[in-house]
């Protein structure tokens, strides 16, 4: 009987889950065991990843744990069958803590050293699939679950693992665990802060918690260099007691002179207050920008322009020229819904 190399088949799985053929490459998986050819990280990974893909969680689950047990099939039947069935890793600490609670070390001690000789250890890869295939489904406890095991194994989460886990906590209205999560992430020091800045940003102005966001946006530029912790403290004092456009100016002006104005960052904060249906301060943000000549997106004017045709105000406060160069750059009508413009994008 031929027995292929192993890249061969995890080449032949992946495919089979790209196009959704996930019962397939089940098949393939299991002819690799039959033929004594052990599965790779790659190959859990390929496997894994499909499965998510087609919501088939709890398969992805078992197939997880089964990577951890590794080349020992008896023993995963063994574990996972009969009364005291063990299918992750929570199950199995169980179980090595009732043997050795009821004096049987050398058991549990032997148990331990078969998973410790056998296994296919996941990768930080395979907690993200699986990790993404949580979140998509709600199921965030399950995320969460894992998002502290695999620090308990000894990975530092990367910024995909707290992407994936934020974005898994805003779809379930859980804020504040996805800011912890955030701060965390910041006193970790992982790459691509700003973007997650952002993307945090834009979840608070779409459920209308525009302060929240301009906390967030003040808590991002303390860790830029030459930015006056007092002054911001102070922009933030200013929209606490309403005064959103001498905060926003202070914060421009600041910008300015550090030579570091992120008009993204201003462009969400206008998107944000047209939101949350605070269009006259919001034409005060977008004069105090055109003013300052920081460049106001076609996605952002043309929120803006729905919010108040919708409103049926006037633009009498934005400029002809502005309302003309407003009107070239986007194609939307003037009589769309608001809610159906897209956000702020740099």
């Amino acid at each position: 009987m031929k027995v292929f190399p192993t890249a061969t088949y995890t080449i032949l799985i992946c495919g089979l889950c790209n196009q959704g053929l996930e019962g397939e490459a089940q098949q393939i998986f299991e002819e690799m065991e039959k033929k004594k050819c052990f599965p790779t990280v790659m190959t859990f990974n390929a496997l894994i990843r499909g499965l998510c893909k087609v919501q088939k969680l709890e398969e992805a689950k078992i197939l997880f744990f089964k990577m951890e047990i590794g080349r020992n099939p008896s023993l995963f039947l063994r574990l996972s069958q009969g009364a005291d069935q063990v299918l992750d890793s929570a199950s199995l600490q169980t179980m090595v803590e009732r043997l050795r609670e009821s004096g049987k070390i050398l058991k549990a001690y032997k148990l331990l050293r078969q998973l410790a000789n056998s296994g296919v250890v996941p990768s930080l890869f395979t907690y993200n699939i699986l990790m993404n295939g949580f979140c998509k489904s709600g199921d965030i406890n399950s995320a969460f679950k894992l998002f502290k095991d695999l620090q308990l194994k000894g990975y530092s989460p990367d910024a995909i693992t707290y992407g994936t886990l934020i974005d898994g906590l805003q779809r379930v209205n859980r804020e504040e665990d996805a800011l912890h999560v955030f701060h965390q992430m910041e006193r970790n020091s992982v790459s691509q802060f700003g973007l997650f800045t952002i993307i945090l940003m834009k979840c608070y102005c779409r459920k209308r918690k525009w302060i929240l966001a301009f906390s967030l946006w003040m808590k991002y530029m303390r860790g830029l260099p030459d930015h006056n912790n007092e002054r911001l403290k102070l922009m933030e004092k200013n929209v606490d007691l309403g005064n959103i456009e001498v905060a926003v100016r202070g914060v421009l002006e600041m910008d300015m002179k550090c030579k570091v104005v992120e008009s993204s960052l201003y462009n969400i904060f206008l998107t944000g207050l047209c939101q949350a249906g605070m269009l006259d301060q919001a034409l005060k943000i977008f004069n105090v920008l055109e003013e300052c000549k920081v460049s106001v997106t076609p996605p952002s004017c043309v929120y803006l322009i729905n919010c108040l045709c919708h409103e049926k105000k006037q633009l009498r406060n934005v400029s002809p020229s502005t309302r003309s160069g407003i009107s070239s750059s986007s194609s939307y009508s003037c009589g769309a819904t608001p809610t159906a413009a897209p956000g702020a994008s740099s």
